[in-house]
């Protein structure tokens, strides 16, 4: 999908969150959102773009959603990774975790960037990330915007219902959340979730 310069390509496990690539065409440089486990697939899109990495944005500390990062950083030059404050114990807990679920090797990332408040940021050349926080599937759980897409990980699904709900850190926070970061969308904007399709605001 290409929206204004940016050419934007989801993973397509049907068993595994999505794994988000954003490139920005001008400058060749690219951002990530939810590694996950899809560790060769986001290297295989950075070179089949030719572009380099500048960002690693991780919606929340949940396992499905930061596996790889750290190796994906670590072999990239160690691009700096950006994560909620409210979720660092999450991802540094996650190789005990990870371990108790079978999954052996996985390290925490080294989170450059912790962010406290929603705000904006350029990585790279010229792309801007706008954020903003919205906890309750996570304490730290957070959306990101680049041009007129917002990348919104556990926050609701496609039927805008909460995700994982019952297992969220406080559902009635996620609801807040989700009906504040609602209203901040606009006719045309497009919608990325860490499950399922992405869509387009019609009206």
């Amino acid at each position: 999908m290409r929206s204004k310069g940016v050419t934007i390509v989801c993973s397509t496990s049907e068993q595994l969150p999505n794994t988000y690539f954003i490139c920005l065409e001008s400058a060749n440089e690219a951002v990530i959102i939810d590694v996950g486990f899809h560790l060769e697939w986001c290297r295989q899109q950075i070179a089949k773009y030719q572009t380099r990495l500048v960002g690693i944005l991780l919606t929340h500390g949940h396992l499905s959603h930061v596996a790889r990062a750290a190796e994906l950083s670590e072999t990239s030059g160690k691009v700096s990774v950006y994560l909620a404050r409210d979720d660092l114990h999450l991802v540094q807990m996650l190789p005990s975790f990870a371990d108790s679920q079978g999954y052996c090797g996985v390290k925490s990332p080294r989170v450059s960037i912790l962010m406290d408040q929603g705000g904006q940021f350029t990585l790279g050349s010229s792309l801007v990330v706008n954020y903003h926080l919205t906890p309750g599937h996570t304490p730290g759980s957070c959306c990101f915007k680049i041009e007129k897409n917002h990348f919104v990980g556990d926050l609701w699904d496609r039927e805008k219902h909460c995700y994982g709900e019952a297992k969220a850190w406080n559902h009635e926070v996620q609801r807040l959340s989700s009906s504040t970061y609602q209203a901040l969308l606009n006719k045309g904007d497009r919608v990325h979730p860490g499950h399922g399709s992405s869509w387009q605001l019609d009206s």
